[in-house]
């Protein structure tokens, strides 16, 4: 099935609609043309379809929700890959420091749920929705409803709750 990946790590089959042309070159296709090697660490199966098929020399997937983090608020197993995907990445350059490179670095955490733990929520105000967040799954959503709505109070909370998470 096309979740399979996220729970297993291995890289999706790609379904015909989502083939990219075969006809227009992609980033790593490119570079390798002028000697340099190219390598992907990602934890998002959404974003590697078949791109991870072409020209890269090193693709490295961490599926997106596997690593639960004990006392984290909320939906804590969702995208919680980046010391995976940093302890990759920094052995792939130590290996590849001396040569020309492409490196692709995808990670989740900067993507909703914005579910840091509190201690990190420090950029809320009182005027947007301070008791709003995304831990439990609800607030999120209504957040986002009324962002939509060109909501600045929303808007701006969900700015804080980014911020916040790439704080964490």
């Amino acid at each position: 099935s096309i979740t399979q990946p996220l729970t297993s790590g291995s890289i999706p089959s790609v379904p015909s609609f989502l083939l990219l042309s075969p006809h227009k070159p992609i980033i790593p296709e490119l570079l390798k043309t002028h000697g340099m090697v190219t390598a992907a660490d990602n934890s998002n199966c959404w974003s590697i379809w078949d791109v991870v098929h072409r020209g890269w020399d090193s693709v490295k997937f961490f599926p997106g929700y596997q690593l639960p983090v004990p006392g984290h608020p909320g939906r804590s197993s969702f995208y919680l890959t980046a010391p995976k995907t940093t302890a990759w990445a920094e052995q792939w350059l130590k290996a590849h420091r001396d040569q020309r490179f492409f490196f692709w670095v995808h990670y989740m955490e900067p993507h909703a749920p914005y579910n840091e733990p509190p201690a990190y929520d420090r950029f809320k105000s009182p005027d947007d929705f301070p008791n709003l967040d995304d831990t439990s799954g609800e607030g999120g959503p209504e957040l986002e409803n009324l962002a939509k709505l060109q909501n600045p109070h929303a808007i701006r909370r969900l700015q804080e709750l980014y911020a916040g998470k790439i704080l964490y």
